[in-house]
C-alpha cells in the first residue's frame, strides 16, 4: 500500500515538473536558455556620477595623479590607500575603485611612482649608489626596488645607471636624458 502511495506521488511530482519546463520553454520564444540566462563576466558598473554629485572616476584618478606628482607622498616608506585618501579629501572605497579602474593594482601605481622619481633623483646626481636611490624614493627593500625597477624599466637599476652614466660621459646633457625619460623615450639599449 505504501509502495503505491509513493510511486503515484513521485509520478504526479515528475508530471507537475515536465508541465513545468514546458510552459516556460513554449511561453519564451527563444527558448530556455533566455529565462535563465547565465553570464560568467560581471555587470561593469557605469562610471557616470550619481544624483548625489560624486566625481566621475577619471577626474578622481587624475586628481591622486596630480597630487601625487605635486606633494610627492610616495616617498614615505609606509605610504598607503588610506594616506592618499585623506591627502586627495577622498573616500577610500571609491579611490580604490578609481584607482583599479584606471591603473590596476595601487602597490604597483606607486611603485611606478617611486621608480620614475629614482631615474630623476639619478640624473640630478649619478654619483648616487643603487641602495641609497632606493630608499631615497620610499622602498624598504633593495629587491623590492630592484623588481620595481626591472618591471617598468625593462632592466635592473644598475645597469640603466650604468647606460645613463655612459651617455653623459659621451657628450648628453642632463637636461636631453630628462626630456627622454618624460617623452617615454627609452635610453639607447634599454627595453621598453
Amino acid at each position: 500500500m505504501i509502495n503505491y502511495l509513493f510511486l503515484i506521488l513521485t509520478i504526479v511530482v515528475v508530471t507537475c515538473a515536465v508541465v513545468f519546463l514546458i510552459f516556460l520553454f513554449v511561453r519564451k520564444k527563444n527558448g530556455f536558455a533566455t529565462f535563465f540566462p547565465i553570464s560568467r563576466e560581471a555587470p561593469r558598473l557605469p562610471s557616470r556620477p550619481s544624483r548625489r554629485g560624486r566625481p566621475r572616476d577619471k577626474e578622481v584618478y587624475d586628481k591622486c595623479c596630480d597630487y601625487m606628482a605635486h606633494s610627492k607622498p610616495f616617498l614615505l616608506q609606509d605610504f598607503r590607500l588610506d594616506d592618499l585618501a585623506r591627502g586627495v579629501y577622498m573616500n577610500i572605497t571609491y579611490l580604490s575603485r578609481s584607482i583599479n579602474r584606471y591603473y590596476g593594482d595601487f602597490r604597483m601605481w606607486v611603485n611606478e611612482h617611486r621608480v620614475n622619481y629614482a631615474k630623476e633623483i639619478f640624473l640630478r646626481n649619478p654619483s648616487l649608489r643603487v641602495a641609497e636611490l632606493a630608499s631615497l624614493c620610499g622602498f624598504k627593500s633593495l629587491s623590492t626596488f630592484n623588481l620595481s625597477f626591472k618591471l617598468f624599466n625593462g632592466m635592473s637599476p644598475s645597469n640603466w645607471c650604468t647606460k645613463v652614466k655612459l651617455e653623459i660621459e659621451s657628450g648628453a646633457s642632463r637636461k636631453e636624458l630628462a626630456q627622454k625619460l618624460q617623452s617615454g623615450h627609452p635610453l639607447r639599449g634599454a627595453k621598453k
